[in-house]
């Protein structure tokens, strides 16, 4: 049974993230905050800290705009509170601010429509030379489109990483897809503190980031819970595979 989730929020406070993760050598380039994110999380509230979690730049107003941290763990809003306060690494703890909390349902009813948000990593592993002792990851639209002219069988980027969804939103019977469209794409490098970018043996570790928004419908509830509090796909800790929700 998976403990009951709670959604929390945090606001950044950028000029003494950027302070904290400069004086720890954290990697900054291409102005991708999810692994320094999953860092300062972890500094400041340990295990306590929310898994998976997402990064969004909100609009506050006309000139301004807010970085804000949404993440699921099983964690309530005085356990955290308590976590800050009592932090061994107080710098990371100013850099969060103050969370605010809400308890997500105990209990999904099965056959719930809900509406998505979810930026994911669409990458699936292949072995090399059929030994899977040594295996990849490799982009999902690459694999779609292996072996074929793009001229005589263009392959739509969107579709490809819908139905990679699908089948993640799928495992033991969690959720169905009802439809899903890509909202933003862009190459993101995937990099870890005092090491080379993460990828194959040339040194590449450029990752394909996506954001897709739609509709699912929950099949099973407590896998579905597993889901929410696992995430989709592969390197979360960088910011990825966080499912937001709200009512369909």
């Amino acid at each position: 049974m998976t403990p009951p989730l709670h959604l929390s929020r945090f606001r950044l406070d950028l000029p003494r993230l950027f302070a904290w993760a400069a004086a720890r050598r954290l990697p900054l380039e291409g102005g991708d905050l999810g692994y320094t994110v999953h860092c300062v999380l972890r500094a400041a509230l340990g295990e306590d800290g929310p898994q998976p979690f997402s990064v969004h730049q909100l609009k506050a107003d006309w000139d301004h705009s807010e970085t804000v941290v949404y993440g699921y763990g099983p964690a309530d809003g005085q356990r955290l509170r308590e976590r800050l306060a009592a932090s061994p690494d107080p710098a990371a703890a100013q850099a969060l601010g103050e969370p605010q909390i809400k308890p997500l349902p105990d209990a999904w009813p099965r056959g719930l429509d809900l509406v998505f948000t979810v930026r994911v990593c669409p990458v699936v592993r292949q072995d090399c030379g059929g030994d899977r002792t040594r295996s990849k990851e490799t982009d999902a639209f690459l694999v779609a489109t292996n072996g074929r002219d793009p001229e005589e069988h263009p392959v739509d980027r969107g579709a490809v990483y819908a139905a990679w969804l699908a089948r993640e939103l799928a495992r033991d019977g969690a959720a169905e897809m009802i439809d899903a469209r890509m909202t933003a794409f862009a190459r993101l490098p995937i990099r870890r503190r005092g090491g080379k970018p993460r990828g194959s043996a040339s040194g590449s570790a450029i990752k394909p980031d996506a954001t897709l928004e739609g509709r699912l419908r929950v099949t099973d509830p407590d896998a579905f819970a597993r889901l929410l509090a696992r995430g989709v796909g592969r390197h979360r800790a960088f910011g990825f595979g966080m499912v937001l929700l709200k009512p369909a």
